[in-house]
């Protein structure tokens, strides 16, 4: 039922391992001097609140946050959606998962912030395509739907896509009559 507090730590110079835990209130990951040196791992554990900073995170490749389940993101943490995201990319690429994206959308449409956890929706699916290989037909599939539908969370995009291919298809047909 307490807290985590991981703040105003000189460094940890190594790895920090909150597996399977169970925190009912918040974890504080701030003010962590030389953060770059340590490597997180959050796989399977739970929290209420998360409170944390850019600065205190670890580099590429080194935040694990495999079925990291969180309630709130809390304080002054960031909540933007390009933050977020760079967060969530600081997993390791060979261990990429779409859990921890839902994980961020869903906390984030809880706070009412909607319009941002579509974007991390959107991204998720960019970067799930990232994973493929482009000789792949679903890889241009996806990348066509990701322009036209934003994954299918910008259906408007896709309407006023429609609706350019109709009038197109119009100045067509309507010069090779005249021909």
């Amino acid at each position: 039922g307490g807290d985590l507090i991981l703040k105003n730590i000189v460094a940890i110079d190594g790895g920090l391992t909150i597996e399977n835990a169970k925190i009912g209130g918040s974890l504080i990951l701030r003010s962590i001097e030389s953060p770059q040196k340590m490597t997180l791992t959050f796989d399977s554990a739970k929290i209420g609140t998360l409170f944390d900073e850019a600065i205190s995170w670890p580099s590429p490749g080194k935040l694990s946050l495999s079925s990291f389940v969180y309630e709130n993101i809390g304080g002054e943490a960031p909540r933007d959606a390009e933050s977020r995201l760079k967060w969530l990319r600081l997993q390791p690429k060979n261990k990429w998962e779409t859990q921890p994206y839902e994980q961020l959308a869903g906390v984030l449409r809880k706070m009412g912030q909607d319009d941002v956890a579509k974007d991390v929706m959107i991204e998720k699916n960019w970067d799930r395509r990232s994973q493929g290989h482009w000789f792949h037909l679903s890889w241009w599939w996806e990348g066509f739907f990701g322009e036209v539908a934003g994954f299918g969370y910008s259906p408007l995009r896709a309407l006023i896509a429609i609706l350019v291919f109709i009038y197109l298809g119009q100045i067509l047909f309507k010069q090779g009559k005249q021909s």
